[in-house]
């Protein structure tokens, strides 16, 4: 009976994962031929009807392809519902890298910095525990990149120092790639304009990408443009702006136009073009409308209000720059309300109202000692991201069965439990081997001596048989080859000890109590320079012969 329930558990389980993986391969089957829509199609057709599924696998899969549709939203849902049932649908690795890594991403393609911090370091944690040096390259690289734009240009360089020195010797020019443009950003917080373009050139030239990142170069001749639009090269920004947007419309990635529409409002607007100008910033604007793209938004709002500035209209500006304060201090978004501050004052300065200049100028000192030390912020910041991540964790944690939570302790007691007993007897083996072992050396030693002792009483009593006159040990003669001599109690105890006589037997004989028989025995094996009474009768014998 037992038999037939274990094979039947060992069929059930075959079968569940005999159709995961099927799951799994239907949809990498779509995946494979890009055919990312009907990928989401077929995915959120198993999640309905396939309780069998691997969960966690399916929306991984599904997140991949909403991210090459664009939906780079509905993808990060996805990759937390990924995470959301790792515990009870684990998967490779490989993925469960993947897993935090592209939820990270995905904040940080939407803007959202410090959120993406905790899932960049999970990643990091288990790629160091796998020792898989090239993706701790591609994490730190990540969030070498996040803390350059958090301003904590600190860590940001050790982050990016360790990244390079793996990629060196790795010999990965793919990430050499990458670490150039990594490079450029620190240069470019830092406001090292030249040799920032200097860096992203040499990216550009790094033509190959990690899988998955589509949209790398679009990326990397962005920033190059607006690295050249800060030197005033207007001509060779609009050259690589054009560029990327010609690239983001090849590819349907309508984020990616929208986010270098804010470039090229700026480049216009450099060169005074400031119809097409406000066209591209507004267009950026309407498309970043939800708090969902905050980063993106402030930096449309931003190039819109100067636009406005440089076109003497500075109610507009001013009407955009307190609506973008009140969203940043809602938000706590406080690195970037240093810009919106100083074009406050600026604006009111202007207009010749002062007192708001004055107000707007408090605020700015107020903040600047705040955040005197920026790594401080960002610390704190990404530590208020953590604890949210983990209070969603356990609230999930809190919704999983109890009687899975049970069976799962039972398990584990049960399995401590034989591991305990299992080592308690090896313990008392141990510990019987060796008492036994110790107690048979003692036997053989205390044998091997008594039989010493007896050859050699033989020997002495070989010589005293052979010589009568010689029964009693002479104590003049014994104590000429003694330095300290024994008295004649010592003579007496000494010579009953040459024969086989016991320490009571010695005692009786001389009318002396056993500890006083052993007091003489000391104070004799002292004199003679011996230890016990193998080496007395060993004496003895040498004297005997000397008397001869």
């Amino acid at each position: 009976m037992r038999f037939l329930i274990a094979l039947n558990i060992i069929l059930y389980s075959f079968s569940m994962s005999a159709q995961d993986h099927s799951a799994e391969k239907y949809l990498l089957k779509y995946y494979e031929q890009e055919a990312f829509d009907k990928v989401v199609e077929k995915a959120d057709s198993i999640l309905a009807n396939n309780n069998k599924a691997n969960l966690s696998r399916i929306y991984q899969i599904k997140a991949d392809a909403l991210y090459f549709l664009n939906d780079v939203e509905a993808s990060l849902q996805n990759y937390l519902l990924t995470i959301e049932y790792l515990e009870e649908f684990p998967v490779d690795t490989v993925y469960l890298i993947e897993s935090y890594s592209h939820t990270g991403f995905c904040y940080k393609y939407l803007g959202k910095f410090t959120e993406a911090i905790p899932y960049y370091e999970k990643a990091l944690q288990i790629c160091r525990q796998v020792n898989d040096s090239l993706e701790i390259a591609n994490q730190l690289s990540h969030l070498g990149e996040i803390k350059v734009k958090l301003n904590a240009f600190a860590q940001a360089k050790a982050y990016y120092e360790e990244a390079y020195e793996i990629n060196f010797n790795l010999k990965d020019s793919i990430a050499f790639g990458y670490d150039l443009v990594d490079l450029g950003d620190l240069k470019f917080a830092m406001k090292e304009y030249d040799k920032a373009i200097e860096y992203y050139q040499k990216g550009i030239l790094v033509h190959e990408t990690r899988a998955n990142n589509h949209n790398t170069h679009i990326l990397r001749m962005g920033k190059l443009s607006h690295a050249f639009l800060h030197v005033g090269q207007s001509d060779s920004a609009m050259y690589y702006i054009n560029q990327a947007l010609n690239e983001a419309e090849k590819l349907n990635d309508s984020l990616s136009m929208a986010k270098h529409w804010i470039i090229k409002a700026e480049i216009l607007a450099f060169e005074k073009d400031f119809d097409s100008a406000l066209w591209y910033g507004n267009s950026a604007k309407d498309y970043f409308h939800e708090d969902g793209y905050s980063s993106y938004k402030t930096n449309g709002n931003i190039t819109l209000a100067d636009i406005y500035i440089a076109q003497r209209n500075l109610r507009k500006a001013k009407t955009i720059l307190i609506t973008e304060k009140e969203f940043l201090e809602e938000n706590k978004k406080w690195d970037r309300l240093f810009d919106i501050y100083t074009k406050l004052i600026m604006i009111s300065e202007q207009e010749g109202n002062y007192k708001a200049a004055l107000d707007y100028s408090k605020s700015f000192r107020v903040l600047n000692d705040s955040i005197l030390q920026k790594d401080k912020l960002q610390t704190i910041l990404s530590l208020e991201t953590s604890f949210n991540t983990k209070q969603k964790e356990q609230e999930i944690e809190l919704l999983k069965s109890q009687e899975k939570l049970i069976q799962f302790k039972l398990a584990q007691e049960r399995k401590n439990i034989i591991v305990l007993g299992v080592m308690l007897i090896l313990v008392v083996f141990i510990a019987i081997f060796i008492y036994f072992s110790i107690r048979k050396k003692h036997q053989l030693e205390r044998e091997l001596l008594s039989a010493q002792i007896n050859e050699m009483r033989s020997q002495l009593k070989m010589l005293i048989d052979n010589n009568s006159a010689e029964i009693t040990i002479d104590q003049d003669v014994f104590n000429e080859k003694l330095d300290n001599p024994l008295s004649t109690r010592e003579i007496e105890v000494l010579t009953y000890a040459l024969s086989d006589l016991t320490n009571q037997e010695i005692a009786d004989k001389v009318f002396v109590s056993v500890n006083t028989v052993k007091f003489h025995l000391k104070n004799i094996y002292e004199k003679l320079g011996v230890s016990n009474r193998k080496e007395v009768i060993k004496f003895a014998l040498s004297s005997s012969k000397l008397n001869e």
